[in-house]
């Protein structure tokens, strides 16, 4: 089976996206300055691990695994952009940037394994084979 190996480039792209949200978190702003948009440590932590599911993932080759574990992060911005915990001028980038990550991901499964099927045939031999004996049996009989 070939596998479409995701670049480097794909990887940072899976952090891109939380990286955008934590460079906002908790940031501090003078009395001067106008206060920049952040979300909760609790959220950011959140959504930065799942990003780190999806990049291990990726890492380990398991496109199939990373796709399900985009859906997860996908899942968990909706969640945190719906309860209002990311500000509406964050939250546009970061379903920009789970997006884009989620299209770069190709997921193919494996096809079943066919062992269930030799042992199904076989199965199916010897019952032909004790059906055909006991066939013959019975004509002995007349």
């Amino acid at each position: 089976m070939m596998r479409c190996r995701p670049s480097r480039a794909v990887r940072a792209l899976a952090c891109a996206g939380v990286a955008c949200l934590l460079g906002g978190c908790g940031s501090t702003s003078s009395p001067t300055t106008q206060k920049e948009p952040s979300i909760s440590k609790k959220v950011a932590v959140q959504l930065a691990g799942q990003t780190r599911v999806v990049e291990s993932r990726l890492a380990a080759g398991d496109d199939c695994g990373a796709a399900t574990a985009v859906d997860t992060l996908k899942r968990q911005a909706a969640r945190a952009i719906a309860e209002r915990e990311v500000p509406p001028a964050l939250a546009q980038p970061l379903g920009q940037s789970i997006e884009a990550l989620a299209v770069r991901i190709s997921c193919t499964p494996e096809p079943a394994s066919s062992s269930g099927d030799w042992n199904d045939k076989k199965h199916e031999k010897k019952s032909n084979d004790r059906h055909q004996q006991d066939e013959q049996s019975d004509e002995g009989d007349d």
